[in-house]
Protein backbone atom coordinates (compact mmCIF):
# COMPACT_ATOMS: atom_id res chain seq x y z
CA UNK A 1 0.00 0.00 0.00
CA UNK A 2 1.25 3.43 -0.95
CA UNK A 3 -0.19 6.50 0.75
CA UNK A 4 0.12 9.87 -0.94
CA UNK A 5 -0.45 13.08 0.98
CA UNK A 6 -0.58 16.56 -0.45
CA UNK A 7 -1.91 17.85 -3.76
CA UNK A 8 0.29 15.68 -6.00
CA UNK A 9 3.04 13.08 -5.94
CA UNK A 10 5.01 10.75 -8.16
CA UNK A 11 5.62 7.22 -6.98
CA UNK A 12 8.21 5.03 -8.73
CA UNK A 13 8.55 1.26 -8.57
CA UNK A 14 11.48 -0.69 -10.04
CA UNK A 15 10.36 -3.19 -12.67
CA UNK A 16 11.94 -6.40 -13.95
CA UNK A 17 14.49 -4.68 -16.21
CA UNK A 18 15.88 -2.31 -13.52
CA UNK A 19 13.97 0.60 -15.02
CA UNK A 20 11.05 2.31 -13.38
CA UNK A 21 7.31 2.36 -13.61
CA UNK A 22 6.18 5.79 -12.41
CA UNK A 23 2.68 6.77 -11.37
CA UNK A 24 1.78 10.45 -10.98
CA UNK A 25 -1.22 11.19 -8.76
CA UNK A 26 -2.90 14.55 -8.35
CA UNK A 27 -6.14 15.95 -7.04
CA UNK A 28 -8.73 13.51 -5.69
CA UNK A 29 -6.52 10.40 -5.87
CA UNK A 30 -6.65 10.31 -9.67
CA UNK A 31 -3.80 8.81 -11.65
CA UNK A 32 -2.85 11.49 -14.17
CA UNK A 33 0.15 9.80 -15.77
CA UNK A 34 1.70 6.34 -16.00
CA UNK A 35 5.24 5.98 -17.25
CA UNK A 36 7.44 3.02 -18.17
CA UNK A 37 11.21 3.63 -18.05
CA UNK A 38 10.68 7.28 -17.17
CA UNK A 39 10.35 9.02 -13.82
CA UNK A 40 8.59 12.01 -15.40
CA UNK A 41 5.65 10.77 -17.49
CA UNK A 42 4.26 13.72 -19.45
CA UNK A 43 1.02 12.19 -20.78
CA UNK A 44 -1.55 9.67 -19.56
CA UNK A 45 0.59 6.75 -20.82
CA UNK A 46 4.26 7.47 -21.49
CA UNK A 47 6.39 4.57 -22.72
CA UNK A 48 10.09 5.27 -23.11
CA UNK A 49 12.51 2.83 -24.67
CA UNK A 50 15.95 2.46 -23.11
CA UNK A 51 17.44 1.67 -26.53
CA UNK A 52 16.55 1.98 -30.22
CA UNK A 53 15.86 -1.72 -30.71
CA UNK A 54 13.00 -1.89 -28.22
CA UNK A 55 10.62 0.95 -29.17
CA UNK A 56 7.53 -1.22 -29.58
CA UNK A 57 4.04 -1.53 -28.15
CA UNK A 58 2.45 -4.97 -28.40
CA UNK A 59 -1.17 -5.98 -28.17
CA UNK A 60 -0.95 -9.75 -27.80
CA UNK A 61 -4.09 -11.90 -27.59
CA UNK A 62 -3.28 -15.02 -25.57
CA UNK A 63 -6.40 -17.03 -26.41
CA UNK A 64 -6.92 -20.04 -28.65
CA UNK A 65 -10.63 -19.30 -29.14
CA UNK A 66 -10.62 -15.50 -29.57
CA UNK A 67 -8.38 -14.24 -32.36
CA UNK A 68 -9.28 -10.55 -32.75
CA UNK A 69 -6.94 -7.92 -31.30
CA UNK A 70 -7.65 -4.22 -31.57
CA UNK A 71 -6.97 -0.76 -30.26
CA UNK A 72 -10.16 1.24 -29.63
CA UNK A 73 -10.54 5.01 -29.47
CA UNK A 74 -13.40 6.25 -27.30
CA UNK A 75 -14.86 9.61 -26.28
CA UNK A 76 -16.68 9.89 -22.95
CA UNK A 77 -17.15 6.12 -22.90
CA UNK A 78 -18.59 5.88 -26.42
CA UNK A 79 -16.73 3.98 -29.13
CA UNK A 80 -15.45 6.13 -32.02
CA UNK A 81 -12.77 4.31 -34.05
CA UNK A 82 -10.82 1.09 -33.77
CA UNK A 83 -7.99 -0.56 -35.62
CA UNK A 84 -6.82 -4.09 -35.33
CA UNK A 85 -6.34 -7.50 -36.80
CA UNK A 86 -8.70 -10.40 -37.57
CA UNK A 87 -11.91 -8.39 -38.07
CA UNK A 88 -14.18 -11.47 -38.23
CA UNK A 89 -12.46 -13.16 -35.25
CA UNK A 90 -11.83 -16.20 -37.45
CA UNK A 91 -8.06 -16.61 -37.22
CA UNK A 92 -7.27 -14.61 -40.38
CA UNK A 93 -4.28 -12.33 -40.82
CA UNK A 94 -6.05 -9.13 -41.86
CA UNK A 95 -5.90 -5.50 -40.74
CA UNK A 96 -8.79 -3.07 -40.39
CA UNK A 97 -9.80 0.46 -39.45
CA UNK A 98 -13.37 0.55 -38.18
CA UNK A 99 -15.73 3.53 -37.80
CA UNK A 100 -17.52 2.42 -34.64
CA UNK A 101 -20.12 5.23 -34.78
CA UNK A 102 -21.32 4.19 -38.26
CA UNK A 103 -20.57 0.49 -37.69
CA UNK A 104 -18.59 0.41 -40.93
CA UNK A 105 -15.15 -0.86 -41.88
CA UNK A 106 -13.46 2.06 -43.63
CA UNK A 107 -10.19 0.33 -44.59
CA UNK A 108 -9.41 -3.39 -44.81
CA UNK A 109 -6.25 -5.24 -45.87
CA UNK A 110 -6.52 -9.02 -46.26
CA UNK A 111 -3.79 -11.62 -45.75
CA UNK A 112 -2.84 -11.42 -49.45
CA UNK A 113 -2.17 -7.68 -49.21
CA UNK A 114 -5.30 -6.64 -51.10
CA UNK A 115 -6.76 -3.38 -49.77
CA UNK A 116 -10.42 -2.53 -49.63
CA UNK A 117 -11.79 0.94 -49.00
CA UNK A 118 -15.50 0.63 -48.24
CA UNK A 119 -15.34 -3.16 -48.59
CA UNK A 120 -13.99 -6.07 -46.56
CA UNK A 121 -13.92 -8.28 -49.66
CA UNK A 122 -11.53 -6.75 -52.20
CA UNK A 123 -12.14 -8.11 -55.70
CA UNK A 124 -9.89 -11.06 -56.52
CA UNK A 125 -6.83 -10.07 -58.53
CA UNK A 126 -6.88 -6.41 -57.46
CA UNK A 127 -4.51 -4.60 -55.14
CA UNK A 128 -6.96 -1.79 -54.34
CA UNK A 129 -10.77 -2.02 -54.37
CA UNK A 130 -12.68 1.20 -53.64
CA UNK A 131 -16.40 0.56 -53.13
CA UNK A 132 -19.24 2.94 -52.37
CA UNK A 133 -21.14 5.91 -53.69
CA UNK A 134 -19.31 9.13 -54.39
CA UNK A 135 -16.28 10.26 -56.31
CA UNK A 136 -12.79 8.83 -56.13
CA UNK A 137 -10.43 11.76 -56.53
CA UNK A 138 -6.71 11.43 -57.12
CA UNK A 139 -4.78 14.70 -56.92
CA UNK A 140 -1.24 15.32 -57.96
CA UNK A 141 0.68 18.56 -57.99
CA UNK A 142 3.06 17.31 -60.64
CA UNK A 143 2.30 14.00 -62.36
CA UNK A 144 -0.02 11.02 -62.08
CA UNK A 145 0.92 7.76 -63.77
CA UNK A 146 -0.80 4.47 -64.42
CA UNK A 147 1.79 1.86 -65.29
CA UNK A 148 0.35 -0.74 -67.64
CA UNK A 149 3.57 -2.52 -68.48
CA UNK A 150 2.10 -5.87 -67.38
CA UNK A 151 -1.28 -5.68 -69.15
CA UNK A 152 -0.65 -3.17 -71.91
CA UNK A 153 -3.82 -1.06 -71.52
CA UNK A 154 -6.02 0.97 -69.18
CA UNK A 155 -9.72 0.14 -69.19
CA UNK A 156 -12.53 2.47 -68.07
CA UNK A 157 -15.77 0.73 -67.12
CA UNK A 158 -19.25 2.05 -66.28
CA UNK A 159 -21.78 -0.32 -64.71
CA UNK A 160 -19.46 -3.23 -65.47
CA UNK A 161 -19.22 -2.43 -69.20
CA UNK A 162 -15.99 -1.25 -70.79
CA UNK A 163 -16.58 2.20 -72.32
CA UNK A 164 -13.00 3.11 -73.12
CA UNK A 165 -9.64 1.39 -73.47
CA UNK A 166 -6.36 3.27 -73.71
CA UNK A 167 -3.28 1.65 -75.23
CA UNK A 168 0.17 3.19 -75.41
Amino acid sequence: TVTVSGPSATVAFPDCCAKFVAVTVSGADKVTALGKCTLTPSVLLHLKSPDASNAQLWIDRDSASTQKSMLAFRKQGAARWSLGTDLADAGSNDFFIQDEVAGATRLFVNASGQMGIGTTSPTAGTKLDVDGAGTVLIRSASQFEIDTSNSGYVSLKANGLEVMRLKP
